[in-house]
């Protein structure tokens, strides 16, 4: 636990659901990322300590007891991170029907995959651009020891000739303005 009498914890921030579209967008004013299959959850760091939330604000911190521990080692006082909890194969592609087993049994087998930061030691990180978002995200996550990790963001729209041979689909977020937060596009593709 850290010292911070008086202080008040972070909260859950309910997170923005994104919208099926189509057609993946294709300007520049986009970025793209791989879509893990897992459970969205919400890793907040305050002074008290790690937390793990469900999308829906369930607190799932025993569920998930190795990645709270990998965060409360990561470089900040406090932050609120967004992203997928996964069950990886050997591969390292993530595998569904698995995650309420090591959930269960071998909880030190899943994996966080961060896409976005809301918050950061005092900050609120919401209004500023997903590129910007994405780069301190980064900084903080890439010494992480492999539990936490940072989806790959691309300016590469994906190819209307995608197989849906792997379980993963793309996801586009807006980067241009104070609504950068809103996930804007989740095609599945077959």
């Amino acid at each position: 636990m850290r010292n911070g009498a008086g202080e008040a914890r972070l909260k859950f921030i309910k997170p923005l659901e994104p919208v099926l579209v189509l057609e993946p967008p294709v300007s520049d004013d986009w970025l793209h990322e791989i879509k893990f299959d897992g459970f969205r959850v919400q890793l907040i760091l305050d002074w008290a300590g790690a937390r793990a939330f469900t999308k829906n604000g369930h607190d799932w911190s025993k569920r998930f007891w190795p990645v709270i521990g990998a965060a409360e080692k990561l470089p900040a006082k406090s932050f609120i991170l967004d992203g997928k909890m996964i069950a990886p194969d050997p591969d390292g592609r993530p595998n569904f029907h698995q995650m309420h087993s090591r959930m269960a049994w071998n909880a030190e087998l899943l994996a966080f995959v961060a896409f976005d930061i809301l918050h950061l030691d005092g900050w609120d990180l919401r209004s500023l651009p997903a590129i910007e978002r994405k780069a301190m995200l980064w900084d903080l996550v890439k010494p992480a020891d492999g539990i936490i990790n940072i989806a790959n963001t691309s300016k590469v729209v994906a190819p209307s000739s995608m197989q849906p041979s792997t379980r993963w689909d793309w996801r586009a977020w807006c980067r241009s303005d104070a609504a950068a937060r809103t996930p804007a596009v989740r095609p599945t593709f077959g």
